[in-house]
C-alpha cells in the first residue's frame, strides 16, 4: 500500500529543534553547576536532560511527519491522536497564503495537518483516498 508523507512546515520544525537546543542546553549547563545544590537537583536535572535531549533525537528523526495512507492520516504522539480516518477529513488544498505548503482540515475548519506540499502524484492520491472514504464502499 502505498504512503504520503507530509513532513512539518520549515518554521515549525527549526523552532521545535531550537525549543529543544534550548532547553537541552539550559538543563546541561545547570548539571554541570548543580553540585553545589545537592544530590536531589543533580538527579532532577540529569532527568530533564535526558528527556530533553530524547524529544531533540524524536524531532530530528521525524517524528512530526505525518504519514498518509488509504486509512488515514497517521500522525505521531506529538500531534495527539495517532489515526484520523479520511472521513473526517473535509478540505485539502494549498495553505492560502503559502502555495508549497499543504492544509489538511476536518469539522469546523479546524486544522488537522500543515506541512510542506508532497509531489504532485502524491497530493493526487491523498485526494483519491479522501474521495473514496466520503463516497462511500
Amino acid at each position: 500500500m502505498p504512503r504520503v508523507q507530509i513532513p512539518p512546515t520549515r518554521t515549525r520544525y527549526w523552532l521545535m529543534v531550537g525549543l529543544w537546543s534550548l532547553m537541552l542546553a539550559t538543563t546541561a549547563l545547570r548539571l554541570v553547576d548543580g553540585v553545589r545544590d545537592g544530590a536531589a537537583w543533580l538527579v532532577v536535572d540529569l532527568v530533564l536532560s535526558l528527556g530533553t535531549a530524547a524529544l531533540l533525537v524524536l524531532t530530528l528523526t521525524g517524528a512530526l511527519t505525518v504519514t498518509a495512507d488509504a486509512d488515514g492520516l497517521h500522525g505521531h504522539w506529538f500531534y495527539g491522536r495517532r489515526l484520523v480516518p479520511w472521513g473526517e477529513v473535509t478540505e485539502i488544498r494549498p495553505a492560502p497564503s503559502y502555495p508549497e505548503r499543504l492544509v489538511i482540515r476536518g469539522e469546523t475548519r479546524r486544522t488537522l495537518v500543515e506541512g510542506m506540499k508532497p509531489a504532485d502524484d502524491e497530493v493526487a492520491l491523498l485526494h483519491t483516498w479522501h474521495e473514496r472514504a466520503i463516497s462511500g464502499p
